[in-house]
């Protein structure tokens, strides 16, 4: 791969996404380390983007400010790379948070369409941490549940939103959307959030909208104005985990908002055991009080 490459002839590389770690990554810190003290120094790094290019970026700091040029890279039809985007600028905000994150701003966004901040994470993660993130919290998310946007636990469901839960369980264990537009069997749904959840018949039946006379369960499908993948909404990252005994995990989770500009705009905790074929069950979800800074809101569907 491309990435491979270019780390082992030594550059700084990563990707958009942020699925992997910074190759090369100590002397672009020791750099934005200094930067931070005010010194002038300059550094660069590369990060590829999902088509196929890759963007350079060039900074040179001094007195606590950034000159940052940016090249991006693209392929001709003809398989040949070509320059197609160049800009210098000075940049309005820049900031190297202690996780690890570099975070700008080209100039003041005045709205989540006209978001100006880039993100990337510079120090590594751990191997585990990224595992469990990409396992068991990226598949669910923020955008169509709020199972970790709200206190709940097995003993008291709380605020959970269990008919819109349904969805996302169900493309986490099938790979697709379920098969229905607003009514879902009760057998097929209480399968799959038993099989997910910590709660039995009778208290999922008693805190969701189910309906006895067809012996189904409330369900809006996935669809314009649903919520589904908004681009302002944070991405978690597991920053901490313990395990105990019993197979039972907890892991500190921090929602990284790119519209913010914020490398924890929430943090929270979620319990779940896990089993040895690798399947999980979710146990409880608590919002850390201190890292509350801005919790997205969340708009249920299903059953409203």
């Amino acid at each position: 791969a491309m990435a491979d490459r270019m780390a082992q002839a030594g550059y700084s590389v990563t990707c958009d996404d942020n699925d992997r770690n910074m190759a090369n990554w100590e002397s672009l810190d020791a750099a934005l380390s200094k930067a931070k003290e005010g010194e002038t120094v300059s550094a660069v790094f590369y990060s590829l983007a999902s088509y196929g290019g890759f963007h350079c970026y060039q900074m040179a700091f001094s007195h606590g400010e950034m000159l940052l040029t940016t090249a991006e890279m693209d392929w001709s039809e003809e398989g040949d790379p070509y320059l197609s985007y160049l800009e210098r600028i000075r940049v309005y905000s820049w900031e190297y948070t202690e996780k690890g994150w570099l975070i700008w701003e080209k100039e003041p966004s005045k709205n989540m369409e006209m978001d100006r901040h880039t993100l990337t994470r510079v120090k590594p993660l751990e191997e585990t941490a990224r595992m469990l993130c990409e396992t068991y919290i990226e598949p669910v998310g923020y955008a169509m549940t709020n199972l970790f946007l709200t206190d709940w636990s097995a003993d008291d469901p709380g605020d959970l939103a269990l008919n819109d839960t349904f969805g996302i369980l169900y493309f986490y264990q099938y790979g697709e959307t379920p098969p229905y537009e607003d009514q879902v069997p009760a057998q097929e749904w209480e399968a799959v959030m038993t099989r997910f959840l910590p709660f039995s018949v009778e208290t999922l039946r008693q805190n969701s909208v189910y309906e006895p006379q067809s012996d189904s369960y409330a369900w809006k499908s996935w669809g314009y104005g649903s919520g589904m993948a908004l681009p302002s909404l944070p991405f978690p990252e597991v920053v901490s985990w313990e395990e105990t005994d019993d197979q039972i995990w907890v892991l500190e989770v921090e929602g990284v908002s790119k519209e913010e500009g914020m490398d924890c705009a929430f943090a929270h905790e979620v319990t779940l055991q896990i089993h040895e074929d690798g399947s999980a069950v979710y146990l409880s979800n608590r919002l850390i009080p201190e890292k509350k800074n801005s919790v997205p809101r969340y708009r249920i569907r299903s059953g409203t």
